[in-house]
């Protein structure tokens, strides 16, 4: 007889039961491993090749094939396919069993020759044009041209893709395209010819140069018509095939890898759009969270801008969610620690792969001027939106690859610049000259600003009074520095630089008994520059964002929940919160299906924050006025006229 021991009858038992485990974990990894067949439409075939190459399909062993439409229907219905991905709706009737899931959608983009002066045109005019009512250019830009238009290549596309629009779907074209690249080739051809593509076209990318994308307007002030012109990318299957493949979990697993965030940064880089958030939450497919990015110092000598610029993001984000949200959908920040200084750039640049990497759908940030343009081709390249909160110079938004993406707060430095100098000309009088000194921090930014100011000065009595010095010795205390600083002649101060720069240069000028001057700040309003500044000048003025002077009771409220750990609010508070207010707004609409990207929703709406219309060009500069002159009186600002 054999005996069994108490603790060999223990181990034996948790030996069991680990074998349990691992076949249930292998019977779960077995039906995930089924091959699939899949059938691809041909103009989509590149985009999903690269993602069932990505590690998020490695579970499966995927066969994929170009079929054309009817190819497609057919394989798909005698079940010789799995799946198809692509639009065969003009072939599918009430009757059929097939279903299917949209997983992305390629906005048809409206393009021109390059040399058709048109910008956009309204919904009516475009309806005009193809029904033959409006038959030349000149009734529209006064180009006097006959109007060509050049018919696409795949008619059952256009037919369903248009049918909710008559007058759009019985197109008659004088010349009829073979193919994309032929479309193309008669666009570049035809100087007076229009016509419509997929925005994710190869043939379209390849002729950036001659030919030009037009927007097309319902011809009112904050509305889109770019679901007017979508193709649906759908995933269609057979439900009784699919469940004798795959259980139930797996192919929801399955499906669900389509929406992950992973998949979303693969389409969005291909020019393709997401599905809104509607359509998703109707497939039950909306689950995961909205990633922001926020891009700011949170160490380091900067670290009290960084954190006053997360408080104010967080606000606005559990203001926004109190209010409803993005259909429902939470949304998390992902902070990225930038310590860069103007010498160093290598924590932006680091930031802005982190960010990207963690598939954000925006970015607030950087702060400055030289690190949100180091970061911006990163987030270009993946398809990231950048707002910048305070990036001032011209370079950010006006870069030749500006793919619509970037966006600005802060005023340009040349509104800045002219904004100086109308201030100077408001203080002066006939009976007195100033002399204008600049201190400058050095950088891309300050150069620049500098630059603006005096060139602004031109044609004025003020152009051959104004100096400049660089405060790049205002730490070191070289003798340089407090020898110009000595031999300068000036009456108003022009400040360009960190606050306690500025601070530190003030205190320097009461050591040299320089204090008989006014000084004119930039967005400024620290207690600690106050403090340092205010007290050791004639008059302290500001040129700032006009929210600084609110009476509005929610940025009151903003303004008490921000200065709960600190005396004041630096502007940098103020362009994130609106930053961020804007980037939850554009999401609402371009996930609700009004827009085709968020960039889009950004560039065409209109954001009402503070009792006050914020909306920008077609560049991301901002088209409202957000500058007002103020003054410190008795330690707080008020406007002046």
């Amino acid at each position: 007889m054999i005996k069994i021991s108490k603790n060999f009858f223990i181990r034996s038992t948790v030996f069991i039961i680990i074998i349990c485990l691992s076949s249930c974990s292998l019977k779960s990894v077995f039906t995930q491993n089924t091959k699939l067949n899949i059938g691809i439409a041909k103009k989509d075939f590149a985009l999903f090749q690269e993602i069932f190459k990505s590690s998020n399909f490695d579970s499966y062993q995927i066969n994929s094939k170009i079929l054309s439409e009817d190819e497609a229907y057919n394989s798909i219905s005698n079940q010789d396919i799995d799946f198809y991905i692509g639009n065969i709706e003009a072939l599918i009737s009430e009757k059929d069993f097939l279903k299917k899931k949209i997983i992305a959608k390629d906005s048809l983009a409206w393009i021109v020759n390059s040399q058709n002066p048109i910008s956009s045109l309204g919904v009516t005019e475009l309806q005009e044009i193809i029904k033959g009512k409006i038959k030349n250019w000149k009734e529209i830009n006064n180009i006097n041209e006959p109007i060509l238009f050049i018919g696409r290549y795949d008619e059952n596309f256009t037919n369903q893709n248009l049918v909710n629009y008559p007058d759009l779907s019985r197109i008659e074209s004088r010349v009829q395209a073979k193919n994309e690249e032929d479309l193309i080739a008669n666009i570049c051809k035809f100087k007076n010819s229009i016509s419509y593509i997929d925005l994710s076209s190869e043939a379209l990318q390849n002729a950036s140069k001659s030919v030009k994308k037009i927007f097309i307007s319902k011809n009112d002030n904050n509305s889109n018509s770019d679901s007017m012109f979508q193709r649906e990318i759908h995933l269609y299957y057979q439900p009784e095939l699919i469940n004798s493949k795959l259980n139930i979990q797996s192919f929801k697993d399955f499906i669900e890898i389509f929406n992950s965030s992973e998949v979303h940064s693969y389409i969005k880089k291909n020019n393709y759009q997401l599905p809104s958030v509607s359509e998703l939450l109707a497939q039950g497919l909306a689950d995961e969270a909205i990633k922001i990015g926020v891009s700011v110092p949170k160490s380091g000598k900067y670290a009290r801008f960084g954190k006053a610029v997360i408080r104010a993001v967080e606000f606005a984000r559990d203001e926004f969610k109190a209010s409803g949200g993005v259909l429902g959908r939470d949304i998390e920040l992902v902070i990225c620690n930038d310590e860069s200084s103007i010498q160093d750039l290598g924590s932006s640049i680091d930031c802005a792969k982190q960010l990207s990497a963690n598939n954000v759908e925006a970015v607030i940030g950087h702060l400055g001027s030289e690190a949100s343009i180091a970061s911006s081709s990163i987030y270009q390249a993946n398809g990231i939106v950048q707002i910048s909160p305070s990036a001032m110079h011209s370079g950010f938004t006006k870069q030749a690859n500006n793919q619509g993406l970037l966006f600005r707060i802060s005023s340009l430095d040349s509104i800045h610049a002219e904004k100086t100098i109308e201030l100077i000309q408001k203080l002066s009088n006939d009976n007195q000259e100033y002399n204008i000194l600049i201190i400058h921090n050095g950088s891309v930014f300050a150069e620049n600003l500098k630059e603006q100011i005096i060139s602004s000065a031109r044609n004025s009595k003020i152009q051959n009074r104004i100096g400049s010095i660089s405060s790049h010795a205002v730490e070191s205390k070289t003798k340089t520095y407090y020898h110009l600083l000595e031999k300068e002649n000036f009456d108003i101060i022009l400040p360009i630089g960190p606050e306690f720069d500025v601070g530190q240069m003030m205190i320097d000028l009461a050591v040299l008994g320089k204090t008989n001057v006014d000084l004119i700040a930039r967005g400024r309003n620290t207690d600690e520059f106050k403090k340092t500044a205010g007290l050791r000048t004639k008059h302290l003025y500001n040129i700032g964002e006009k929210f600084l002077v609110s009476e509005n009771s929610d940025f009151q409220k903003f303004k008490a929940q921000i200065t709960k750990t600190r005396e004041f609010i630096p502007y940098a508070s103020i362009n994130s919160y609106i930053a961020a207010r804007v980037i939850f707004e554009a999401l609402e609409d371009y996930y609700r299906g009004n827009f085709s990207s968020l960039a889009k929703a950004i560039h065409r709406k209109t954001f009402f924050i503070w009792g006050e219309k914020i909306y920008f060009d077609e560049l991301g500069d901002r088209l409202d006025d957000p500058l007002k002159f103020m003054k410190f009186v008795n330690g707080e600002l008020q406007e002046i006229n």
